[in-house]
């Protein structure tokens, strides 16, 4: 099934908040007999009504569904319910549940398959002919309603209602309340969405979730539905002044202006904003709009020990993607920490890109004290829109937070070398749970793209380096199996050992 989101509909995928405490028993109004079905349904054979009131009951009393028209349509028929206003969430997970069950079980007592799904009499979504040999194995409704528990204890919530719900397979729509929605949008929603999704999603049709702050109000909503075949759709609202608090959701034009802080008292980072440096390095070659770009990027990295610059106007047409008019960078540095690595691949970097941007020469060759790179496309890059000094300082403020909660301290510091770049040191007592668990979601705020990327240290309570990174990674032995990156090496290196931590 191929899902057609309408205009209120925003898939999300986020970051969760609030106090756990025992929940109240299952709701009543999930569970009605056929004959107690008030939905309206036209035009359907008596078959398909059967059909139809079956999950409509497994929908509850409360479903917002009012009407269901079924039409001819092409090869088949086409489902048409009607919604009740105000509900555009729920409503639109309850049709989606409607639709699924009614073309499984259409296809499995013999009767016309369900081709086509209409909302309100208008737009039309194609359900996908599915494998008659696919089977889902269902969780049980028991087993879906413990793993609702869970995840509301995991991330320290409560549970103000739930529903077990049977349009076809178990299903569940359940109200969290928390006394700090933002902290749990940002930080713990997706612990509670990652144990009810686990470990099959497809096990069961579909799972709704509201938020409700202390006074009752609703700050966000999550829907999933599940067909058959595994075809997946999800739908999300979240409260105005809250949308800051998940920079992964927001959807709209490229112009869309940045949403609100979100409003989270959470740990206070040491940032630096480095101020531009006075350029001592010697650069070698290149033309006066060449040289500018450098020097303008060598001054956003302050005190660096990049020590030359060499702009190649000579480049052989060998290499990939060279065309006669092109050029190539060496930049060379002296000594072997990441950190200078990371500095001198970046000046590399926005040359190639301020180059296209500025209609200048093309860059076909970067080198970096030997490491050289070619074919690569920097019009990427100019697709990202330049991540800005207020949108840094609140994904920053967010590190600091998902790293205090994994037990690390946060410093970083800025640099404008065109973009921004940010330089990150986490200390911890606990390396390795830090890098198993923590590492991570602590950097996932300034992953989005719009900047010159990151060079990350962790170290441990004594301040001894753990890991780092910048052109590569490095990470101390006994702790190698922790971090979350690949590893290359010469296939006689030994195993590291395993990771003290699950």
């Amino acid at each position: 099934m191929r899902p057609a989101l309408g205009a209120l509909a925003v898939a999300l995928l986020l970051i969760g908040c609030g106090p756990a405490t025992d929940s109240p028993s299952r709701d009543s109004s999930a569970s009605v007999l056929p004959e107690e079905v008030t939905t309206k349904i036209v035009g359907a054979t008596p078959e398909q009504e059967t059909v139809l009131r079956e999950i409509l009951a497994g929908l509850g009393a409360e479903t917002r569904i009012k009407s269901v028209v079924i039409t001819p349509d092409a090869d088949g028929v086409a489902i048409d319910p009607h919604l009740e206003p105000g509900e555009p969430v729920r409503g639109e997970w309850e049709l989606w549940l409607l639709a699924n069950a009614f073309s499984a079980r259409s296809r499995e007592r013999h009767l016309q398959p369900v081709t086509a799904l209409y909302v309100n009499g208008e737009g039309r979504s194609s359900l996908d002919s599915l494998d008659p040999g696919m089977r889902r194995d269902p969780v049980t409704a028991e087993a879906l309603e413990e793993r609702v528990h869970a995840g509301a204890k995991k991330s320290d919530a409560s549970i103000d209602r739930l529903q077990l719900l049977s349009p076809n397979n178990p299903a569940v729509a359940v109200r969290l309340e928390v006394d700090d929605p933002a902290s749990f949008i940002e930080q713990r929603a997706d612990s509670f969405l990652s144990i009810v999704q686990t470990p099959d999603a497809a096990a069961y049709d579909g799972l709704f979730v509201e938020l409700v702050d202390a006074d009752g109000e609703l700050a966000w909503s999550y829907s999933h539905a599940v067909s058959e075949d595994g075809e997946e759709a999800l739908w999300g609202y979240i409260r105005p002044d809250l949308s800051g608090c998940d920079s992964r959701s927001f959807g709209g034009p490229p112009d869309k202006p940045p949403p609100p802080p979100c409003p989270v008292e959470g740990a206070d980072p040491d940032i630096e904003w480095v101020a531009p440096g006075e350029v001592t390095t010697t650069i070698i070659g290149g033309t006066p709009e060449q040289r500018a770009i450098i020097e303008e990027t060598l001054a956003g990295l302050g005190t660096t020990q990049v020590h030359s610059v060499w702009v190649r106007d000579k480049v052989s047409e060998k290499w990939f993607g060279a065309t006669p008019d092109s050029v190539g960078i060496d930049v060379k540095y002296k000594g072997t920490d990441a950190f200078t690595a990371w500095q001198a691949w970046i000046v590399a970097d926005v040359f190639g890109r301020r180059s296209l941007e500025l209609g200048l020469q093309p860059v076909a060759v970067v080198g970096v004290n030997g490491d050289q790179s070619a074919g690569l496309d920097f019009s990427e890059d100019l697709k990202e829109r330049p991540m800005t000094r207020a949108e840094a300082d609140q994904a920053l403020r967010h590190v600091a937070d998902i790293a205090a909660d994994h037990g690390a301290s946060t410093r970083a510091r800025v640099f404008e070398p065109s973009r921004l770049a940010f330089a990150i040191e986490f200390r911890t007592e606990k390396p390795a749970e830090f890098l198993r668990h923590g590492l991570r979601p602590a950097l996932a705020p300034i992953e989005s793209g719009g900047t010159e990327g990151d060079q990350v240290t962790v170290v441990d309570a004594r301040g001894e380096r753990v890991l780092e990174t910048g052109w590569g990674v490095w990470a101390r032995w006994d702790l190698r199996s922790c971090a979350p990156y690949g590893w290359f090496g010469s296939p006689n290196m030994p195993a590291p050992p395993p990771c003290p931590v699950e």
